[in-house]
């Protein structure tokens, strides 16, 4: 990863807990989070950076004379309720906040990825290896939608015969288990490959259509 790219990935993070990054920003976002360990750590980063300023404001309801105010300006009647719901809205921020951050610190951190391409170099899949290597999580980039075949994901050990890791969708994400005994396939420089199979894969346990990507397993910079 550049300096730039640092940048931006320092910055998008630091928008995201501070809550200015919205809309469609902030979802892709939080997508990006489920699988780069990178962003997850800009979180957790910028979480810790600002938990001593959230630490030091003292809570405090404004008072009923402040709201009568506001409620004028804007237009809008005024009722004391509002103080009730502000509060809920700040106690049920503050749980969701804690429910985020807590279950992110509990996923496995993404370990070792693949970008897999053809060769003029456009990434078709990017395969991400959770910790262990327990679990994949294959997103599909730039894919033609298939009928009647399918893509299958192999791990092409440096001797041997290729081992199939499972079909794989032509978008979206797939999320699939690793047998324990294919684990100790997974190493850093091992190559992956995807092929193009009958609909429900091969039917020889090899590659039986045309290796259409491939990419070497790497660590996250």
């Amino acid at each position: 990863m550049t300096e730039t790219e640092n940048d931006d990935l320092d910055g998008l993070a630091g928008e995201y807990v501070l809550g200015t990054l919205s809309g469609a920003d902030r979802a892709q976002f939080e997508a990006r989070l489920r699988i780069d360990a990178a962003a997850a750590h800009a979180v957790a980063a910028w979480s810790q950076r600002l938990q001593p300023l959230a630490d030091a404001v003292q809570p405090a309801i404004p008072s009923a004379s402040l709201w009568r105010r506001v409620a004028q300006e804007v237009g809008i009647p005024y009722q004391p309720a509002y103080r009730r719901w502000i509060a809920a809205a700040l106690a049920a921020a503050i749980l969701a906040a804690a429910l985020f951050f807590g279950d992110m610190a509990r996923q496995p951190s993404v370990t070792a990825i693949a970008t897999l391409a053809p060769q003029d170099g456009t990434a078709a899949f990017t395969v991400s290896m959770r910790e262990g290597r327990e679990t994949l999580l294959v997103r599909a980039g730039t894919v033609d939608p298939l009928q009647n075949q399918s893509y299958e994901l192999w791990v092409v050990p440096p001797s041997g015969a290729p081992v199939s890791l499972g079909l794989v969708n032509a978008s979206g994400e797939t999320e699939r288990d690793v047998p324990r005994d294919k684990r100790p396939l997974l190493e850093t420089g091992v190559i992956l490959a995807v092929s193009l199979e009958p609909a429900g894969g091969s039917p020889t346990g090899a590659p039986t259509g045309p290796v259409l990507f491939t990419g070497a397993i790497s660590t996250p910079q």
